[in-house]
């Protein structure tokens, strides 16, 4: 796993030093054990919720340089007004062109 950013690592320090100041079994040694690890499941759970899937490469949209912008024959800046650059849909840009 990678580490975590510098503000959960901040928030992650400032629980850590709680805990370490106070008397081991204390209510502010728990309370502070409590909070560190609801905010290391809250931060795992937001990460893990917005986890972009991987692209395979023979997907079109991992090799954006090869998309429908070549397709259409250099016409790439009317391609990406319509929103098709990347996607999987050349076709139908290359359409869409010729219909122009």
């Amino acid at each position: 796993t990678s580490p975590p950013p510098p503000l959960m690592s901040a928030v992650y320090r400032a629980f850590d030093d709680a805990r370490e100041s106070a008397p081991y079994g204390s209510e502010k040694w728990h309370l502070a054990t409590y909070l560190r690890k609801k905010a290391e499941r809250l931060f795992k759970s937001y990460v893990d919720a917005y986890k972009s899937p991987p692209v395979p490469w023979s997907d079109a949209e991992a090799r954006p340089w090869e998309g429908a912008a070549a397709a259409t024959d250099g016409h790439d800046d009317r391609c990406r007004k319509q929103g098709i650059v990347g996607r999987k849909d050349e076709e139908e840009a290359l359409r869409r062109y010729e219909a122009e």
